[in-house]
């Protein structure tokens, strides 16, 4: 089996309505020997490799056929496989024959691009290395191919790459509400399109109070405006030496907590100090983070984290910090390996939750029990291995939303919006969430503007819905996401065609991207005069948040190489297939040139714009699966648009009235009156045509 470069298409192309990486695989000598392959003792040897891929192959009946497409079918779902190791949940995928026999096209969805083409790399390694060799070794042979190895360098050296999980839990939720969103960076996402883009970083949106952030960032500031409002809040001192830190202490009265003050993720926190040597010690320890530490009260109770966005309580989960509970057989080194096999546990930004391990904290807490990691608890004993209860540092979690008191939830969500802050995890320290603080006492040790998720989702009860309060901040109920977009396409005129759309569109003020083979323009202004790729005119045009609607002229040449170039339109328009002489078409044969025409109706979620009078347009039209379509031409005049053809001037060229009709036909699927359409014609210079 051989596989050739790989090809990466964004968005609709001519295999897929999504994007999609196509390898070829040439199954050569093993074509039509699936039974002797594909053996019991094969997929077994895959299996103990990728022991998840058991139960795809079993949902995948194109394997069980055991023809000669069997390996190319393994090959996608290999790849597939490799890729959702690092979480992604990629389930597309297709296998199509070529004109050349034993040739196939493999097609499957990524999350990133260079992931999906890794993966596929290593899919075609670990296949060829199982499949059974048809000649004897010779001297020349390489040793035996180390797939675990090659899968530790695949996972070290791309799961930077792939999203966080916390970030694919957001952006899963928004894309099933149809917004889309495109990512930046690592962590960096942009929601939506043209005028309604919106940034995301990390769990920051754009609405995102500054100062908000600065005071959360700042322990005893956050303090001290809380207390001021009345919030109950631990008792503070800012210190910068040791001595400073012990006589705080004292002042304050043990036990007491020490912290940095502003670090994260519980780094640096020493819980429950009960004497001047245990503080030196916890000093030292929080100035490895920042130089200035922050000495508390101690507040008896449980660790809450209390999820508020835009003013409302959304959930609340009661932490505790990294522990193992012995079962009288096992040593505590043995139920850490025990605790870290659950499929919460893995890369940390991978899985919800990091794995538990021994570091010099945990050497401190189990000494604390005089316990070290060949010591056996007794059944039922708690083996607290951090002070923390982040679950960052491998706490754990419980849904407590039901049980909050309402003074409880009042006090999270005043201090939410004491700080000015949309989104805040307000971490409440309390001996019971079910009872009044006023009762039972209790206080806010923290408040953070990037809250993880993971608290409320990595958790044995079912996870509540904490994606749409999120998706909400940016985009509440029947908010608009998405720009209107139309996609031209074909042999001649496109650009003329799409010229006039975007003149049309823009008459009545809007800004209007435009992107053809001539340049990119944002509201008439140039903005790059060279054709650029698909996915980087769809970028200009749609992450411009002065864009009101966007106009795509793009060549069957780009369609069938790329793809569209981003997720879809609302209306798109063929306008012709059969290309006239001397009008410098696309040299594709008759066959690519219908594969990458047809991607418009792929694209289009209203309907695309066919020419009546084309052979070629007319046979796409008819393929199975095609979407809306609507016929339009000298003959097909929609009826809504025969009295502004028939009002033209005379002197317009044939190839001039076709653009107009195609134009007219989509401003008007796009919204825009008869009267708005013949307003915008009247000031257009058909000179430049």
């Amino acid at each position: 089996m051989k596989i050739s470069v790989a090809s990466t298409f964004i968005g609709p192309n001519i295999f897929s309505t999504e994007s999609a990486i196509k390898y070829t695989v040439d199954v050569g000598a093993e074509a039509g020997a699936g039974d002797g392959i594909l053996t019991p003792a094969f997929l077994a040897a895959l299996y103990e490799h990728l022991p998840a891929l058991e139960g795809r192959i079993a949902q995948y009946p194109g394997i069980q056929q055991r023809d000669s497409a069997s390996l190319a079918r393994l090959f996608m779902l290999v790849s597939v496989e490799l890729q959702n190791i690092f979480g992604c949940h990629i389930d597309t995928g297709d296998v199509q024959p070529t004109a050349s026999p034993n040739i196939y096209n493999v097609t499957y969805g990524y999350e990133d691009a260079r992931v999906g083409l890794a993966a596929g790399g290593l899919a075609a390694l670990l296949i060829q290395n199982l499949l059974p060799s048809s000649q004897p070794p010779t001297e020349t042979d390489t040793p035996g191919f180390d797939f675990a190895k090659a899968h530790d360098n695949f996972i070290q050296s791309y799961q930077h790459h792939v999203m966080h999980i916390q970030h694919r839990y957001i952006i899963e939720a928004a894309r099933v509400r149809g917004i889309p969103v495109d990512r930046l960076g690592d962590g960096l996402f942009v929601f939506g399109q043209g005028r309604f883009r919106k940034l995301h970083l990390r769990h920051f949106s754009d609405q995102t109070s500054h100062v908000g952030f600065v005071l959360s960032s700042n322990k005893s500031l956050t303090g001290r405006l809380l207390s001021e409002i009345g919030l109950p809040v631990p008792e503070q001192r800012v210190v910068t030496t040791r001595q400073q830190a012990v006589q705080a202490a004292e002042q304050i009265g043990y036990p007491v907590v020490l912290k940095p003050l502003d670090s994260d993720f519980g780094r640096g926190v020493s819980v429950g100090l009960e004497d001047s040597k245990s503080v030196a010690t916890a000093f030292a320890r929080a100035q490895q983070y920042r130089r200035s530490v922050l000495v508390e009260s101690f507040i008896a109770g449980d660790d809450h984290r209390m999820l508020v966005i835009n003013g409302k309580l959304i959930a609340t989960a009661k932490r505790k910090p990294a522990h193992v509970t012995g079962d009288g057989r096992q040593t505590v080194e043995e139920l850490i390996e025990e605790a870290n096999r659950s499929p919460w546990r893995g890369i940390k930004r991978l899985r919800w939750l990091p794995r538990l391990g021994f570091d010099e904290e945990t050497k401190r807490m189990l000494s604390k029990v005089g316990y070290e990691r060949g010591s056996v608890p007794t059944l039922g004993k708690i083996v607290q291995l951090r002070n923390a209860s982040n679950l960052s540092a491998g706490g754990t979690s419980t849904d407590v939303t039901d049980q909050v008191h309402p003074d409880n939830r009042e006090l999270a969500i005043s201090a939410a919006a004491a700080m000015g802050i949309d989104i805040a995890g307000v971490d409440f320290i309390t001996p019971d969430i079910s009872r009044s603080y006023r009762e039972v006492g209790g206080a806010i040790c923290e408040l953070n503007t990037t809250p993880g998720l993971n608290p409320h989702i990595a958790i044995d009860s079912p996870p509540r819905d904490i994606a749409g309060p999120f998706i909400e901040t940016m985009y509440p109920p029947g908010a608009p996401y998405r720009i209107p977009i139309a996609v031209i396409t074909g042999q001649s005129g496109t650009a003329d065609t799409a010229r006039l759309l975007a003149h049309i569109l823009g008459h009545n003020g809007n800004c209007v991207g435009l992107a053809t083979s001539d340049g990119v323009w944002v509201g008439g202004k140039p903005m790059s005069t060279r054709a650029l790729a698909g996915q980087a005119a769809a970028h200009m045009v749609l992450r411009n948040p002065m864009v009101d609607a966007a106009v795509f002229a793009i060549s069957p040449t780009a369609l069938l190489q790329n793809g569209i170039g981003f997720d879809g339109c609302d209306v798109a328009a063929i306008v012709d297939g059969d290309a006239p002489a001397g009008s410098g078409a696309s040299s594709l044969g008759s066959v690519d040139l219908a594969d990458a025409l047809g991607v418009a109706i792929k694209a289009a979620r209203d309907v695309t714009i066919i020419n009546d009078a084309d052979t070629l347009c007319r046979d796409i039209a008819s393929r199975p699966r095609s979407g809306n379509v609507l016929p339009v031409g000298e003959q097909a005049v929609p009826t809504s648009l025969t009295k502004l053809m028939a009002g033209l001037g005379k002197d317009l060229s044939d190839q001039q009235r076709h653009s107009i009709l195609f134009a007219a036909a989509m401003a008007e699927r796009l919204g825009r009156s008869n009267e708005e359409i013949r307003d915008a014609l009247a000031s257009f210079d058909f000179e430049s045509l």
